[in-house]
Parts: structure tokens; C-alpha cells; sequence
């Protein structure tokens, strides 16, 4: 068993589903920087997403594009085509999901106007007293 934690953008709306047994899960594709050096020679690396109850309804939450991280259970799969070409695919069983959406922490309303109090006074000296070494 491989534990795994990766990061990237979302390929899709994720895609409620439901199990046989009646339980709810959401799949949907993570799109994974394959370049180490930041260039964009390299295509990403797909990797299906699985998840079941609280991290399901997370990743509902989240759109094409978003930034997500996700922790949880890798595991490939190798397979032959009908042509005779050899792939891999990766899938990952989402244990945890962190969302990485870039907000403003004010919930996108101008920050209000600070009392002059409450601001630290510049290039003013700190008064704090300093004991010597040794001195409890």
C-alpha cells in the first residue's frame, strides 16, 4: 500500500455517484505537475480521484480548475489497449482533502480602517526590560 499526498488542479466538475450498496461517491480527475524544474515540457500526471462521506461532500464543493491536495491510498493500474499499446493509469482513494483556493481571508470585503491604537508605532524603541544572563 502506497499513502500518497499530492497537489494540483482539478480536471473537472467532480461527479456524484452512487456505490451497489447505496453509498455516495464522488470521482473526479487531478491534474499533477509531472516537471520537477517548473518548465511546462512535460504533460501532467492524470490521477482519478475516490472519496466516500465527509471527504465527498469536500470535493463537491470544488470546480474544474480548482487547486485541491489531497492525501490518501495510490494505487496503478497497468493495461494493454485493444491496439496492443502498454498504459498505466493512477488512481488515489481520498482519505483528506485540503482545498487550496487562493480567498481573501475578509471574505472579499475591503478590510476596515485600523484605530491609530491598535497599529505598532514605527521606529519607536522597544521598552521591554531585558534580564541579564543567568537572572531568573
Amino acid at each position: 500500500m502506497i499513502v500518497a499526498s499530492i497537489h494540483g488542479r482539478l480536471g473537472g466538475d467532480p461527479v456524484e455517484r452512487q456505490t451497489k450498496t447505496g453509498k455516495v461517491m464522488v470521482t473526479a480527475s487531478l491534474a499533477v505537475d509531472a516537471a520537477r524544474d517548473g518548465s511546462d515540457e512535460q504533460p501532467p500526471i492524470w490521477i482519478d480521484l475516490c472519496s466516500f462521506g465527509k471527504t465527498a461532500e469536500a470535493l463537491l464543493r470544488h470546480n474544474k480548475g480548482d487547486l485541491v491536495s489531497a492525501m490518501g491510498v495510490l494505487t496503478r493500474r497497468a493495461y494493454t489497449t485493444r491496439d496492443g499499446t502498454r498504459k498505466e493509469g493512477w488512481s488515489l482513494r481520498v482519505d483528506a482533502l485540503v482545498s487550496a483556493r487562493s480567498a481573501r481571508p475578509s471574505g472579499n470585503r475591503k478590510p476596515a480602517p485600523s484605530s491609530p491604537q491598535a497599529t505598532p508605532a514605527e521606529n519607536q524603541p522597544f521598552n521591554d526590560p531585558i534580564p541579564p544572563w543567568g537572572a531568573s
